[in-house]
């Protein structure tokens, strides 16, 4: 079994197949966990300042991260934080 841990999640979105929302950075998928670097919803953090007037002024925009995994008939979820952490578990049979 894989484990993910974000840390610090300041965005979380999901959008589901069928109901046929529009992607930011739709050219950016995989039925995978990837990070987006050129992220139109790090761009909009940066651009809005919004760091600056929350609980979190000690994170700069820098320092988040934008990352993405979509699933086989379920969806994607976007994800902004500071950080991931993958870890793997043994499951017996």
């Amino acid at each position: 079994m894989t484990i993910l841990r974000f840390a610090q999640i300041l965005d979380l979105r999901f959008s589901d197949f069928e109901l046929g929302l529009d992607l930011s950075n739709r050219q950016e998928f995989a039925y995978a966990l990837i990070r987006l670097v050129d992220s139109d919803i790090l761009k909009s953090f940066a651009d809005s300042k919004v760091l600056t007037r929350t609980a979190m002024p000690a994170l700069n925009e820098s320092d988040l991260y934008h990352y993405r995994i979509a699933f086989d008939d379920h969806g994607t979820y976007d994800i902004v934080c500071t950080s991931v952490e993958v870890s793997y578990e043994r499951v017996a049979a």
